[in-house]
């Protein structure tokens, strides 16, 4: 669980991740790692993407995570996609 934002965190890039969760304990798990701003979002079968990824961006400015101008790097719970 959580393993893209570990790998990305690993190679300790100067941008800030922000890894959207669809699941409680794994934000927990993420909040320990480096760089690494865990966002809990609904499952990807109750909302598209690009709306989630938008939501995870605003709630990121609220608490000074990233700002405007500023790169981040967003990855999401993959294995929670039904892929057809």
């Amino acid at each position: 669980m959580g393993s893209l934002p570990r790998f990305i965190s690993k190679y300790r890039p100067s941008v800030n991740i922000i890894a959207m969760c669809s699941d409680e304990h794994m934000c927990a798990n993420l909040n320990t790692v480096r760089n690494v701003f865990p966002v809990k979002v609904a499952s990807a079968h109750e909302k598209d993407y690009a709306s989630q990824v938008k939501e995870a961006i605003v709630i990121a400015k609220r608490c000074n995570v990233v700002a405007e101008g500023k790169y981040i790097e967003v990855s999401w719970d993959a294995k929670k996609f039904n892929l057809k």
